[in-house]
């Protein structure tokens, strides 16, 4: 989307319906759409970051549960540089001038790190996005300047909380996985924004859209089921919401 695609081509791409020719003249330098790796989590083997593991055994209570996880699992062999490569044409090589920030996790420190907000490390949109698309266990690690990096979500699976305090209006939250994840965590980071006066609306899925999803989130074959059946349970929750108030 900050590309330009709009939401009319993102769902069309997922439903294997044409894009509009603006969406068609967009997307032309990155080619067609990458297939999704199959997947092979690594279990056995020597932990990602026995460091983390370590700071987490010495203070259990600040430890968080998918950091942990993530440090204790061997890292992925699946290279992700392939989606780097694909999205690098829409962005030049470089970082778009609206705002673009995308969560990653320092996985030999534990620590979360928001690229495209953060002074430091410097890299590009398509490097970022592998990075935060690293799933622990199944892609290899992304280096960035000197440091690996991996998916955003073994921190939060929305990082809803870091839009607190920036005196916005509204916060709409996409979170699909929210309900397999941590819906308690979505809450509360909901919560800490609206206390800084934003209001937040959150979507997540409906029994119907998990059913469609299916028990892996990451099944392509169910892509274009799940892209329709989120757009129906949607605009049902948006018709009843509009139609209670004046």
């Amino acid at each position: 989307m900050r590309a330009g695609l709009s939401a009319a081509d993102l769902a069309a791409r997922a439903t294997g319906r044409p894009l509009s020719p603006d969406g068609e003249a967009l997307l032309a330098p990155a080619g067609p759409p990458l297939p999704i790796p199959p997947i092979k989590v690594e279990m056995i083997g020597r932990p990602a970051a026995p460091d983390v593991l370590w700071k987490a055994a010495r203070r259990p209570l600040n430890a968080r549960a998918g950091m942990t996880l993530a440090a204790a699992m061997p890292a992925g062999k699946t290279s992700i540089e392939p989606l780097a490569a694909h999205l690098r044409p829409l962005f030049g090589g470089g970082w778009p001038e609206r705002a673009l920030w995308i969560c990653v996790t320092r996985i030999d420190h534990g620590q979360r790190v928001v690229l495209g907000r953060d002074a430091q490390p410097v890299t590009d949109v398509g490097t970022a996005v592998a990075a935060s698309c690293a799933v622990p266990g199944w892609f290899a690690p992304v280096a960035i300047s000197g440091d690996r990096y991996m998916d955003g979500g073994a921190w939060s699976a929305t990082n809803l909380d870091l839009l607190a305090g920036l005196g916005l209006d509204v916060v709409v939250v996409s979170a699909p996985l929210a309900r397999v994840v941590r819906k308690g965590r979505l809450a509360a980071e909901a919560a800490k924004v609206r206390r800084a006066g934003t209001r937040v609306v959150a979507f997540t899925p409906s029994v119907a859209d998990l059913r469609a999803m299916g028990l892996n989130a990451l099944d392509a074959g169910r892509r274009a089921v799940a892209c329709e059946e989120a757009r129906r349970t949607t605009l049902r929750r948006l018709g009843t919401r509009y139609r209670r108030q004046p």
